[in-house]
């Protein structure tokens, strides 16, 4: 049902989470937040390097080495998954699984969180063989089904700990509301998983036409690919995978590192928590991504080992019942113009922006342009 919250998941942050038809789910300031207080902490539920950058990015920490050095340990039947060094890749290739976990609880969030990793990359690790056959030069579109597999990965795992584990219920809320990191304070960051990413919205109605062409021109292949790794229900159709998709495009971070001053892309993410920040283009809150890694003698710490941790961080202080918000364009020092970031949002995110920078700049624009047709008019006279 449209209008569920899943409110008592954030009690630990000082959020909840409303819903309006116009707005959708939004988070709100449920007290006083001060300048800097960290509002939200949560875990991607899918991420995926680019190609050309996938030798640098560790599956398991989702730490990226801006150095030209390429890790060391990587999965061989794939070729897709790196890992930074040898602990996180017996995370998702445990030699033995026994002797990993033998100090650690069974109900260990570690142990829980290693054993779905490895679950997910066994199961999307043969898929990606045959993913490298896509004869198609278009990273964005690579991109995002490498997400999109991700996340069909991950409703299987739901779908089987419910059927198979006795205390399968325990266990979910264990998988999606905590992790262990040891860099991690008090509270902890949020853990997505797929139900979450059902709540996002689809646009692939709003879609250009051109767009739906590209995505159908590989219905057979795609369909092909996943259905022969098990991957779907029997009842999955081409147009729910696009829209799947569309949620993916419109709701997926870009994820950087810095080189010489500029912020280059080298993949994509999904927190479908981080969806429940509504945009403006003078935001209350920021997104704060950590996984670059600018000197290698870093990767020996474990406190670097953030796990693709996205923490949301108040831009100013906010008060009691104030709405948070993101910006969802680089407009860093705020010079975009009004109708440029209209323009790109309604391109990329398929809304008009009414936000209070938007309706006061537009204010300004029609006021100057008043102006400026009554002086044409008082010259002409």
């Amino acid at each position: 049902m449209e209008n569920i919250i899943p409110s008592a998941k954030f009690n630990q942050y000082p959020v909840f989470v409303t819903y309006s038809p116009t707005k959708g789910r939004y988070f709100v300031a449920k007290r006083d937040i001060a300048l800097g207080e960290v509002v939200l902490k949560c875990l991607p539920l899918s991420t995926a390097p680019f190609d050309n950058h996938r030798k640098r990015y560790c599956h398991t920490c989702k730490i990226y080495n801006s150095s030209s050095n390429s890790f060391k340990f990587y999965c061989k039947s794939c070729d897709l998954c790196y890992f930074c060094d040898r602990e996180c890749f017996n995370q998702c290739f445990p030699i033995d699984q026994k002797i990993y976990e033998k100090n650690l609880k069974v109900n260990d969030e570690k142990v829980i969180y290693n054993k779905s990793l490895f679950l997910k990359h066994e199961l999307t690790c043969n898929i990606s063989r045959k993913f490298s056959t896509w004869n198609i030069n278009d990273k964005h579109m690579k991109s995002v089904v490498r997400l999109l597999v991700q996340i069909l990965a991950e409703r299987l795992i739901e779908k089987r700990n419910d059927l198979n584990n006795e205390n399968s219920s325990e266990l979910n809320e264990q998988t999606s509301s905590v992790f262990i990191s040891k860099n991690s304070d008090f509270p902890v960051a949020l853990k997505n998983n797929f139900q979450d990413f059902l709540l996002l919205q689809s646009h692939l109605l709003d879609w250009p036409n051109d767009i739906k062409r590209d995505w159908l021109k590989h219905e057979k292949f795609l369909m092909n690919l996943l259905k022969s790794s098990k991957l779907l229900d029997e009842d999955d159709k081409f147009d729910d995978l696009l829209h799947m998709i569309s949620k993916i495009e419109s709701n997926g971070f870009g994820v950087y590192y810095k080189c010489k001053g500029k912020s280059i892309l080298f993949g994509r993410a999904i927190y479908p928590y981080a969806s429940f920040f509504n945009h403006s283009c003078d935001a209350n809150c920021d997104a704060i991504l950590s996984t670059l890694v600018d000197d290698e003698s870093e990767l020996l710490c474990n406190d670097k080992k953030l796990h693709g941790e996205m923490n949301f961080v108040a831009l100013r202080n906010i008060l009691k019942g104030e709405e948070l918000t993101i910006s969802y364009i680089q407009d860093e020092n705020g010079l975009l113009p009004l109708q440029s970031r209209r323009q790109k949002l309604l391109s990329e995110y398929y809304f008009l922006c009414q936000c209070c920078k938007c309706i006061t700049d537009e204010k300004q624009y029609r006021k100057k342009k008043k102006n400026v047709k009554n002086r044409n008019v008082k010259l002409n006279m």
